[in-house]
Order: structure tokens, then sequence, then C-alpha cells
């Protein structure tokens, strides 16, 4: 293991808890929580930095102390690391009837399991309960507003009440108390003072943004202890992993991607968190390369890619390979390119050409398109094609590129042709859209502009028009679909307010806004939004909720899925979306935060699309994020508190959002799906059918191109 080096302090909270009072023993828990420890103590932590917590001092009450104690802690500044272990018994319960602001797909509620759980402390008390996942997520929230969201919650225990799978036959022993004393009152009494919007039920469901969460498995499984080795097996894998590598090259994502637990007894660990793409316990480095692909090789020697057609994937494309997914980090070497030889909507399968050079293949490796991460550049028009020539060659990456295409740049002589124009104004390079429906609403012109000496900066803005483009009009690529009948989604306004119970209660108002799938807004600055997704199939769902911002080509996840271990051991992750159910985004327990529109300043209308991506088996969408290009960022997520799918299906819905100041006319636009791209290689036929026209001895050729052309299209 090679420690993380200058990365920020770190603070742990690590608790093991073996010699329960009233309740089955463990024997692995505090050996987990004494090797955690000892792995803290090699990061160069401060033995003052971390608190422990073993068996009888793990009380409900020492346990929420330490936990609040946290916030308080003057030696904690913002941005610090701060890791929260528990090895223990976890359990599940009904949610309180008096919860009504909570919505929950199962009406149940996960909690962690003191010591003293179930103890009584005097005569006729009530039974001491657990501590509620929803309790924890206040103060997660509470910690992260006053500390930063630099938190690490790892939980090697389960919740499930299931008890079909018998460890008798093999000795291994879940970490779970089924039948666990009812939430008490106080505890219920405190949670309902929360704002719902913020926190929400199960530890997978609490809020995303304000930490990273390690689950030892799914809602449904067991987390096992060896009887062998009298360790959890997920701790266990944890730290092996976490010693064989080097921490300063590690991201969460890529650390799940190598965790291998045993096949049997079945254990999928999750990973949950809006950052998974940082660096391990480091918020301020550069994280993960979203444009980097993970993979595994079978046992077989067959070489998967984690994404397929869905995502963008195209037959024959090349792929560089990798050991991890940090552009940046010294040791992530380019090891050689693969090409796909084939693909499913969410997988595709890599193998190398007669012109590969032969090199050793990781057996989890990470995979970048050598074209820029799509195969469908930017077509780009300048009146100035000189003078914008010229500002190109001068970006860093122009150096050490073969031909501008790789960079995913091609200037075209004609503007119909082009999906963006570029012009220029004194000392500013200018944007605008191809005409369609965005520039019928807001205009041809971005609101944003780039300065003429930034040349990476113009190269960055034109770069992130070609995947923007890309990734909006990438369309459901599976034989079958699925109607809004079967799967529906709905946005709407929310509200909150005191009940007369005093509770903040965070719920849905007024109508669906999606309209023919469009939204017609006109733009409250307070006004916050959750959107319903309502599952009429019987097949599980993963559901994958992406923001594109038609003003600066920005990509923002909402919501996205949990990632599990990688070599193709995550078919098992929890899906969000269960047959003949609904699933909140925003509110509830979705886990997401509500969302907030905005328009640029100076601006009157604006435009946007919210696009959905739903598969019945886990995926990693993370291809699809964007940063804006331009240097004004700001992110529009509020922060205050009969299967109709076949296996490996995904299924895609794109809804405009015509935002508009009160007082501007509504959209009178007939309903029409967003602009349709023109792929390049489409293009390059029509230049080909009117060059071969004046060659008729090779119209065999022109047939051939319009063949291969309608086969793609």
């Amino acid at each position: 293991m090679t420690p993380i080096g200058s990365a920020p302090s770190v603070f742990a909270l690590v608790i093991g808890i073996n010699k329960y009072e009233t309740h089955d023993p463990l024997e692995g828990a505090v050996a987990d929580a004494d090797a955690f420890a000892r792995f803290v103590q090699t990061l160069g932590v401060d033995e003052d930095h971390v608190m422990n917590l073993r068996d009888g001092a793990a009380t409900k009450v020492a346990i929420i102390s330490a936990l609040k104690s946290l916030k308080n802690n003057t030696k904690i500044q913002h941005g610090d690391a701060i890791i929260i272990y528990f090895s223990g018994h976890g359990a599940r319960t009904p949610v309180p009837s008096e919860w009504v602001d909570w919505e929950s797909n199962e009406s149940q509620i996960e909690m962690i399991c003191p010591v003293d759980i179930g103890s009584t402390p005097g005569e006729g008390e009530t039974e001491i309960s657990g501590i509620p996942d929803r309790m924890v997520g206040l103060w997660l929230n509470d910690l992260s507003k006053e500390k930063g969201n630099n938190i690490t919650l790892i939980m090697d225990c389960c919740h499930s009440a299931s008890a079909s799978r018998d460890p008798k036959d093999t000795g291994f022993v879940p970490r779970r108390i089924l039948n666990p004393p009812a939430i008490i009152p106080k505890d219920w009494h405190i949670c309902s003072h929360s704002r719902g919007a913020a926190v929400a039920s199960g530890f997978g469901g609490q809020n995303q943004e304000s930490h990273i969460l390690l689950a030892a498995c799914g809602r449904g499984e067991q987390a096992w202890e060896n009887p062998k080795t009298k360790r959890g097996l997920f701790t266990t894998a944890l730290l092996k992993t976490l010693s064989e590598s080097d921490l300063r090259n590690l991201t969460y994502n890529s650390l799940f991607r190598k965790i291998n637990i045993p096949v049997s007894p079945p254990q999928t660990p999750h990973c949950y968190g809006q950052y998974i793409g940082r660096r391990l316990f480091d918020r301020r480095a550069t994280g993960a390369d979203p444009s980097f692909i993970s993979g595994y090789k079978r046992d077989d020697g067959t070489i998967i890619l984690d994404a397929g057609g869905s995502h963008g994937i195209q037959s024959s494309s090349k792929y560089s390979i990798y050991r991890n997914d940090i552009p940046s980090s010294l040791s992530n070497n380019y090891l050689g390119f693969l090409v796909v030889h084939s693909i499913t909507p969410t997988t595709s399968i890599l193998g190398p050409t007669k012109d590969t050079t032969s090199f050793d293949i990781p057996s989890r490796f990470f995979a970048k398109d050598t074209w820029n991460g799509t195969r469908e550049p930017a077509l780009v028009y300048c009146d100035d094609r000189e003078r914008l020539e010229s500002i190109l060659r001068k970006a860093s990456e122009w150096e050490d590129i073969p031909r501008p295409e790789a960079l995913g740049i091609v200037l075209v002589d004609d503007a119909k042709f082009a999906n963006i124009r570029v012009s220029f104004e004194e000392n500013q390079v200018v944007f605008c859209r191809k005409e369609g429906i965005e520039a019928a609403f807001v205009g041809s012109r971005l609101p944003r502009t780039t300065q003429v000496d930034n040349a990476d900066g113009v190269l960055a803005v034109l770069k992130a028009s070609a995947k923007f483009n890309f990734h909006l009009n990438t369309t459901n690529i599976s034989a079958h679909s699925i109607s809004d009948d079967k799967l529906k989604m709905e946005l709407h306004r929310l509200d909150g307010q005191w009940s007369d119970e005093y509770k903040w209660v965070v719920t849905p108002t007024g109508p669906n806004l999606i309209n023919n799938n469009q939204v017609d807004m006109v733009v409250d600055p307070n006004a916050i939004f959750g959107v319903t997704l309502h599952n009429h199939t019987d097949s599980p769902l993963y559901p994958y909720l992406f923001y594109f911002d038609g003003s600066d080509f920005g990509i923002q996840g909402w919501y996205v899925s949990p990632i599990g271990m990688g070599g193709g051991r995550d078919k098992n992750l929890d899906a969000p979306l269960l047959p003949k159910s609904k699933f909140t985004i925003g509110y509830g327990d979705g886990g997401a935060l509500p969302w907030a529109f905005h328009l640029p300043h100076g601006e009157n209308k604006d435009i946007g699309f919210l696009k959905l991506y739903v598969t019945n088996s886990p995926t990693d969408f993370s291809i699809v994020l964007q940063d804006s290009p331009f240097d004004e960022v700001n992110s529009r997520q509020y922060f205050n508190p009969t299967s109709a799918i076949p296996s490996d299906g995904c299924y895609t819905k794109t809804v405009t959002i015509f935002q508009r100041r009160e007082g501007m006319p509504p959209v009178t636009l007939k309903s029409m799906p967003p602009n349709k791209y023109i792929p390049y290689s489409g293009i390059m036929f029509f230049v080909l059918l009117i060059a071969f026209s004046l060659q008729p001895t090779i119209i065999f050729l022109v047939l051939l191109a319009y063949a291969v052309y309608k086969n793609r299209f």
C-alpha cells in the first residue's frame, strides 16, 4: 500500500460490537474494527484524531454522542476527511406511523444496532431501539454543511429481514437482528422535525451529496462473517484491496471495481454517492476522468467493457487501456489499445486487431475512446476559418494529435451542415447553436463567450458541444421499447410547510409539469422540483437522470444508481425502481436533492433537457457527465434542506425544459423531439453521393455507401 501523501487531515470514528446485551453475539466485528483502525493509522493519522468504541462502550448514547461531536470538533477543518466505520448488527423495522411525510418503497427503515439494543434502562421503561437511518442522515447532512462533504461512511452490517438463506449449512453468520425494538417516540420526534427533502430512508438512500457510503451488501442480502477466519467478508476484502493499492491513485469507483468477495455465500457490496469519482478521502485532488470506462477480463479471456450502445459505444471503436481512472496519474501509463467487437445495450466485448501490439491486460482496467469519448465530432462552421484554425493550433492538446478529428473537431464549409457556429466580436469568441428547437426558443447565440487568446477554452467549448449533442441524441437501441403507460415520469413542484405537529413536510404539489415530453415554466428562483417515476412493468429497473444545460453544454447527474464490484459481480445490486412501484427523486427516499432552475444573468429565456436512462441491469453512466467548458459555472442543484424490457435492455426519455421570466409569452412550438443531430458519417455520405454522381462508372460504390448508411441509421 502506498499512503495518500499530502491529502487533507483525516479524522475517524471506528465502532465494533461483538457482545450484545440481549441479542446473539458476533465473533468478528471487533476484530474488523481493530483492523480498520490500524489501517487508519497507516494514513499518518494522529491518535487523537481517531475515536474508538468497542462492545460495552458502544451504547446508543455513546454512539450518538460521538457522531455529534464530529461537528463540534474545532480541529476538523472544512474539507478534512472524516471516516465513520461501523461493524456489528444492523436491522430493519416498519416506518413509524407518525412519519406521514415519508416516501418509502417498502415502508421500512434501516438502523444500526448499538450494544444495548433491546435492553431496558429501568423498570417500566421502553426498550432501547436502534439508531435509525433517518437520524444518521440528519447528522451527516449537518456535518457536511459544517465540515464539507469529504465524508466516508463504511458499514459492515446488514438490514435484511429475510432468513431465507440458512447460515447453519455453511457456518457463516449474518450481521443482522430480526424483529428489533420499534423506534422510540423520542427518535421519531427528532427525525420528524427534519426537512424531508434532505434526508432519505435506508442508508443507501441518504443525501448522496453529503457523503460516500460503502455498504457491505444490498437491502435484501446478508453481511456474512467467515467462521474460519472469524472476520467479516466485506471488511476483509476492503482492507485487502486497500493494502494492495496505491491510495494516491485510487478513487471510490476504482476501489469498488477491485474488491473481490467469494461468490458463496452471496454478498454484493454497494457504493453510493454523488462523488464516487473522487480520490479516496481527498476531495481536493483531481479525481477520475468520467470518459474512462471500467472493464474486466473474464476467466475465459473475454474482455468486457462496462458500457454499451446506450452509452454511445459503437462497433469498431478504438479504446486505449489504462490501469486506473485518473488521467493525471504518473503511474497510469497507456498500456495498449483494443477495439469493440460486439455491443449490447450496457456492455461491449473488446478485442485486438491484426495491428494490435500484444500487451498484458489487467483483470480490472479502464478504457478511453481514442476519439475524445465520442465518434460524432463537432461540425464547426466559421466565416473566418483561417483565424479559428490559428487559434485552435495554439491549444495545448493540438500538438499531440495526428489530426483534428481525433479531438472531435471537423471544420465544415457550409453552415447548414454545422451543429455549432463560431464568430468573433473584438476579443471574444461567440458560439451559436444550429437552427432547431433550441434556437427557435432562446435564439441561436449562447449567452457565454470565450476570450480569443484562450485557445484551450475555445477548443474545450467545441469538444463539449460534440459530447453534449452526441449523448443528448443517443436513444434506446433495444429492439423492444416501453410506452409511457408502462414507465411514467412526472415532474412536480415541491411544497414544504410546517404541519400542525410542527413537522416539516415536503410533498409534490400541483399537476405533472411534463406535457408531451415538454415543460413550459416561468422560472421562480425559490421553487424546487422533484421527479416521480412509476414502474408498471414486472421488472426491477435502474434509473439514471441527467440534466443537459443548453446554455453552457454542462451535463449534471441528478440521480444515479449505486455501483458494485467489478468483474461482472454487480448484477445483484439493489434496483431502486421496483416492479409495480414508484421511485422519487428530489424528495422521499430517493437520496437525491431537489432541483432548482435559474436563468443565466441578463437572459429572459433558457432551455435544458432532462434525460432519463432506464436499464434492467446495473451499469455506470458516468461517461455522460460533463462540466461546463465556460469559466462561469452555476450548479442547478438545490442545496437547502409483464416486463416491457428484455434482458440487458435500455430505455431513454428526453424532456425539454423551456424556462422563461414572468411576462414572457409561453411556448408555442409544435411538439417535436430535440434537434436531430447530423452524424459525421451521414454528412460524408451525402458528399460522396454528389462526387460519385459525376462518375457513373463507380456507381456501385454509391450503392454500397448507401447500404452502409441505411444499415447504421
